[in-house]
């Protein structure tokens, strides 16, 4: 409970801050400036504190969060991966009627391209679940492992963009 103090207590009566008078050295004269008293100072003006300005970021600054580094991180995977001559085979959907293998459709049942898990990243698809870009990289490779006999020139290429992405 607060106790109340004397009207003799120096802090009984509210002072105003623009009035106060500041002793210096025995001399008495008025502040060149108005002067805060601890209750009337907020957080970002008390000297105890830095200026908060300094730690907030800038409006054109983005915040970092574990969403946006592992965004970061795929993005940059897949730029290596599209730009690898091996990634080449897996840019685009696969097309069975022009590339005479109709039977791709019945034993690919979720194809998947480079392509397009850059165009999800791109449009922030997977902002709710980012794993989900793993998964999509990886059925890429499932899928040419499925479809594909080793030792083709499309298999050994799906296997070296497995290397590498389990490598970063």
């Amino acid at each position: 409970m607060l106790q109340q103090r004397s009207p003799s207590h120096p802090l009984a009566t509210p002072i105003s801050p623009i009035h106060l008078v500041q002793q210096h050295d025995g001399d008495k004269r008025l502040a060149s400036s108005p002067v805060m008293l601890p209750s009337q100072l907020t957080f970002q003006q008390s000297s105890l504190f830095p200026p908060t300005n300094h730690i907030r970021p800038s409006k054109s600054s983005q915040i970092i969060t574990p969403y946006s580094e592992q965004m970061t991180f795929y993005q940059s995977l897949l730029k290596e991966l599209i730009a690898n001559k091996n990634g080449h085979p897996f840019l685009h959907p696969v097309d069975p009627e022009n590339m005479g293998i109709p039977e791709y459709s019945d034993v690919i049942v979720h194809p998947m391209n480079l392509l397009a898990i850059k165009k999800n990243l791109d449009s922030n698809k997977y902002e709710a679940n980012i794993d989900q870009a793993a998964y999509d990289l990886f059925l890429v490779i499932d899928n040419c492992y499925r479809f594909n006999p080793p030792g083709l020139d499309v298999s050994l290429a799906a296997e070296f963009l497995h290397k590498l992405i389990v490598r970063q």
